[in-house]
């Protein structure tokens, strides 16, 4: 679920106790953080610091961010794609390591972002005034939201990552399936899925975290009992399996960053469709 700004504006008497559950949830993943940190020392004292400042942000942005499905704090998650990037798929480019801290960050929480962005331009009351905390305003200004979320993301890390964050982040499919439909168009959410990460992962760089928050959601379905969830990640990663990374990884070339692990992955892809998808 998206964190709104409603979250953060608590109200006086929550303060304390809101601020209480934030520490405890960066205790319990301390562990987590510390195995990650130590890893960044392969990187030189100015990519350390970047990676840093994107993994403080990470953790500021969805901080208070519901937790997932499977009872995990949220922050959990951007954490493990990126670490997984650098430990499983031995991925040495920093800026890849920050977009994968951040590739929920604009699509999940770009009304944080942009007060952020804005609070730097423009005084309080010009700015304020226009967002609110309105939790209808995400869905009123979503496109606007976006683009000030990777204004932000640009003037503090750069094009790439930019770049990259903007073609992780999921386009809303509940309202491009009404909008297919009122053309005449019929299509489902998770037709419009598949087509999106057919289309982003021809970027070599979208493909190495997508895949790896692809592997983390769509692989852990040997967690979940039968039942609605089990059939909703069917229906929603078993095309993207067969259809999209399968055939992706069979015709890739030396070239890209994750063919040292092309027999691994498709060995690993090809099990888990037949268990659990078919």
């Amino acid at each position: 679920m998206k964190n709104t700004l409603e979250q953060h504006n608590l109200q006086p008497q929550t303060v304390s106790q809101q601020v209480d559950e934030n520490n405890n949830k960066i205790e319990k993943i301390k562990p987590k953080l510390e195995q990650f940190k130590k890893k960044l020392n392969i990187f030189n004292e100015e990519d350390k610091k970047k990676i840093e400042e994107a993994l403080n942000l990470m953790l500021e942005i969805h901080i208070n961010q519901e937790d997932r499905s499977d009872g995990t704090h949220y922050i959990e998650h951007p954490l493990e794609i990126a670490d997984d990037v650098i430990g499983e798929f031995n991925i040495r480019d920093r800026d890849l390591i920050i977009t994968a801290l951040l590739h929920d960050s604009v699509e999940d929480q770009s009304l944080i972002l942009s007060h952020k962005y804005l609070a730097k331009y423009f005084p309080k009351d010009q700015w304020d005034e226009l967002l609110g905390d309105n939790i209808d305003i995400e869905k009123k200004y979503s496109t606007e939201l976006r683009e000030i979320s990777l204004l932000l993301i640009h003037e503090n890390f750069g094009t790439k990552v930019k770049n990259t964050v903007n073609s992780l982040s999921n386009p809303d499919f509940t309202a491009l399936v009404e909008d297919l439909r009122l053309k005449g168009n019929e299509k489902t959410k998770y037709d419009l899925y598949k087509e999106h990460v057919n289309s982003a992962i021809i970027d070599p760089d979208v493909c190495v975290v997508k895949y790896a928050d692809f592997t983390r959601n769509a692989l852990a379905i040997d967690n979940l009992d039968e039942g609605e969830r089990k059939n909703h990640l069917r229906k929603k990663y078993g095309p993207v399996i067969k259809d999209v990374f399968l055939p992706l990884f069979k015709k890739m070339n030396e070239t890209h960053p994750l063919y040292s692990k092309k027999g691994e992955i498709i060995k690993k892809l090809e099990e888990y469709y037949e268990k659990y998808y078919q």
